[in-house]
């Protein structure tokens, strides 16, 4: 299974959150300014692990099957996947990252087949050692 990461074509100028529908980029928070330019010296590294988390957590088939009655379901996704939200805060002295990825499934609807959101992937990361580590993953129905 390969990742593909779509890139949303309309500015979000009201910071709201996005899906599909509306195709807007990311809704962003960031602390701090501190926490902004941290997080901007990381970027590459924090994608790069994203990436490796969210497809080990979809080819684990505990967590991601066809199985009667599982969410999510393998047969359902699209491989396709975007960022919704990108949160970034001081919790106590951890500094923590919270990336939202909206990933795309198949829905038949009268005969065809549309493609729209299905599954969101809420990474949690921490800062740890001058790098992003990730800490959880969150799944949902969307």
């Amino acid at each position: 299974m390969e990742l593909n990461q779509i890139f949303m074509p309309y500015l979000n100028l009201k910071n709201e959150y996005t899906n599909y529908d509306k195709k807007l980029k990311p809704k962003k928070y960031f602390q701090t300014k501190q926490l902004k330019n941290l997080y901007y010296l990381h970027k590459t590294q924090i994608f790069k692990s994203l990436k490796k988390e969210t497809l080990l957590y979809l080819q684990d088939n505990l967590l991601c099957n066809d199985e009667p009655n599982m969410f999510p379901k393998k047969s359902r996704l699209t491989v396709e996947y975007y960022i919704s939200s990108i949160d970034i805060y001081k919790l106590d002295t951890q500094t923590v990252l919270s990336i939202r990825t909206n990933f795309l499934g198949f829905y038949k609807y009268n005969q065809t087949i549309k493609i729209d959101d299905y599954l969101e992937l809420e990474v949690i990361f921490v800062f740890k050692n001058n790098y992003f580590i990730c800490y959880e993953i969150n799944s949902s129905v969307i």
